[in-house]
Parts: structure tokens; C-alpha cells; sequence
């Protein structure tokens, strides 16, 4: 049984697929399992997985496309680490970045989990922007989308048990992260961020553009029910209505917007 269990969902990313697998292999840190679920892709993906031969790669595959969610809670149920290591398939980790988050939770056991900053980067692989997050968060830094980089978070295996992993329904669609953090504060844990750049994420305008406006809508509704769930004061509801404004903004200057004030 290895320490860290390392998350990965692949859906149709052949173009990067390579150097996120590679990245997680070359980690300084040798004492991890990679669970890898392959989200029934249409493109050269599976075959991409397939080709790398390191024992430490447990591969499968969904029977029908089921989303992020539920491809995560199906490598859930395969991992057996004290720790849970996420990455996406499209984002490079730092080679040192599970030894750091190991270190900072085993001598922080007052956290449940921890992420970091990262270099955001476009499909060139060319620096975007620096994103930083908070080094202390609060359950009102989650609720201005101030908090955690999903694919920079370890998080231990034990109180992902005890909430119940993600939740994969229609309001969760794009917020299965915000969802999981506000499960984990509401049972009194809580989580900091490592002041250091450890995961290049690849955030494109090509990506970034397909982002639709009904999704913003269910993230409204799901911010909305959390506010009254975790008695916060209606003033937050704010925050939800800024999720419906945002998304009026045009694409392209929203996109230029978020590389200057990140």
C-alpha cells in the first residue's frame, strides 16, 4: 500500500496527457499509486495511458462518459493512500510538489488539505499569468472563489471518506470542487495553501471561451443553497450573483480581465 494515492480523469487531452503522466512519474517523492480513469475519450488518449509500463499505474476505463465527478469517485474507490494527490490531465505538476504537500500534512494534522499556487499557462505552453491564493482559508475565502486550486490539492484520504468524495449532480457540473470544500469546512476542517508555485495549470482562451452561461446558473443555485446551509450572512448571496454578472462580461475581455488582477 503506498502513501498517496494520485487522481487523475482523462477525457480526449491527447496533446498533453504525456507530460501530465510524465511530470507525476518524475516526482522526487517514489511512495505513491497513480490511479488513472480513462472518461470513455474519442481521441488517441487511452492509447497514450496505455503506453507508459510503470508498475505504480493502475489504468480503467468508464463504461459511458460520467464527467469529472464521478470519474474522481471511481479512482476514489480504487485508492488506498493516507493521501490523495489531484492533477489534471492538461496540467504539469513540479516534480517536487507531493513531497512539499506530504511534508506540510504530516506536520500540519490540523489541516485535512493543502494546495499551492500555480503558473497558469496557455496550450503553447507559454506563461500566462501567476495565480496565488490565500495562505489561511476561510469559509468566506471559498465563497469569494478565492480559495483552492482543484488540481493543485492533497487532501487526506480519511475525511474524503468521511464526506462523501465529490457529489456528482447538475449544480455541481463546474463547482464539484467549491461543493467538496464547503462539505469539508461544514465538518469543522480546514485547509491552507503552500505560498509557492508547484503545478503549471494550462488555462487557454480556446478553453476558457466554451464555458457556458447555464453553467453559471447552476453554480448560482449551488452557492445560493450553501450560504443558508452554513448560516452565512446574506451579504455572500452577493458573491453567487457575481458568479451571473461575470458571465455577461464578453469572453475574450473577461479572459484579458482575470490574466491582469490574478
Amino acid at each position: 500500500m503506498s502513501r498517496v494515492s494520485v487522481i487523475m480523469s482523462v477525457y480526449n487531452d491527447q496533446a498533453f496527457v504525456a507530460e501530465s503522466i510524465k511530470a507525476v512519474l518524475n516526482s522526487t517523492y517514489k511512495d505513491f499509486e497513480f490511479i488513472i480513469c480513462n472518461d470513455c475519450s474519442t481521441d488517441n488518449s487511452g492509447q497514450i495511458i496505455e503506453s507508459f509500463k510503470d508498475e505504480r499505474i493502475i489504468y480503467f476505463s468508464n463504461q459511458n462518459n460520467m464527467g469529472l465527478a464521478n470519474s474522481l469517485n471511481n479512482c476514489l474507490k480504487r485508492a488506498t493512500g493516507e493521501f490523495v494527490f489531484r492533477i489534471d490531465s492538461d496540467d504539469v505538476t513540479s516534480s517536487d510538489r507531493m513531497a512539499k504537500q506530504v511534508e506540510f500534512l504530516t506536520n500540519h494534522p490540523e489541516c485535512a488539505m493543502c494546495g499551492s499556487f500555480a503558473n497558469v499557462i496557455n496550450n503553447n505552453n507559454q506563461q500566462e499569468y501567476k495565480m496565488t491564493r490565500p495562505l489561511d482559508v476561510t469559509i468566506t475565502d471559498i465563497f469569494k472563489n478565492n480559495s483552492f486550486i482543484h488540481p493543485s490539492m492533497m487532501i487526506r484520504k480519511s475525511v474524503l471518506d468521511e464526506v462523501g468524495s465529490y457529489v456528482a449532480k447538475k449544480e455541481t457540473r463546474r463547482a464539484e470542487d467549491f461543493d467538496l470544500w464547503c462539505r469539508i469546512y461544514e465538518k469543522g476542517y480546514i485547509g491552507k495553501n503552500i505560498p509557492e508555485y508547484l503545478i503549471n495549470y494550462r488555462e487557454d482562451y480556446s478553453s476558457y471561451k466554451k464555458r457556458k452561461f447555464k453553467y453559471r446558473v447552476d453554480v448560482y443555485k449551488l452557492m445560493c443553497g450553501w450560504r443558508k446551509r452554513l448560516k452565512l450572512p446574506l451579504k455572500y448571496k452577493f458573491y453567487a450573483l457575481k458568479i451571473l454578472l461575470v458571465g455577461l462580461i464578453p469572453k475574450r475581455i473577461l479572459f484579458n480581465l482575470k490574466k491582469r488582477h490574478k
